[in-house]
C-alpha cells in the first residue's frame, strides 16, 4: 500500500511540474490593431506598417522560480530520505 502511495506523489509531483510548464509557457492573447485600408486580410494598416504582435507574456519569470523551487524542494527531500534511511 505504501508503495503505491509514493508511486502516486510522484505521478502527481511530475503532473503539477508539466501544468506549471505548460502555463508559463501560454500567452495571453490582447486584441491585436485593426488591418489598414487593404484587401481583406492583406496585415497592412493604414499607414503602410505590419501589425503589431499580439501576444502578451503571462508569467515574467515564475516559471523559473517554479522550477528551481521543485528542484530545490525534491534535492532537500532525498536528502531527508537518505537520512532517514541512515539512522534507521
Amino acid at each position: 500500500m505504501q508503495k503505491i502511495i509514493n508511486i502516486s506523489k510522484k505521478a502527481l509531483a511530475v503532473a503539477g511540474i508539466v501544468f506549471a510548464a505548460t502555463l508559463s509557457t501560454m500567452s495571453a492573447n490582447a486584441q491585436g490593431n485593426p488591418a489598414g485600408p487593404g484587401t481583406s486580410g492583406s496585415g497592412v494598416k493604414a499607414n503602410g506598417q505590419a501589425p503589431a504582435q499580439a501576444g502578451a507574456p503571462i508569467d515574467g519569470g515564475v516559471s523559473l522560480l517554479i522550477v528551481a523551487t521543485a528542484a530545490y524542494t525534491s534535492r532537500k527531500m532525498a536528502k531527508i530520505k537518505a537520512t532517514k534511511k541512515a539512522v534507521i
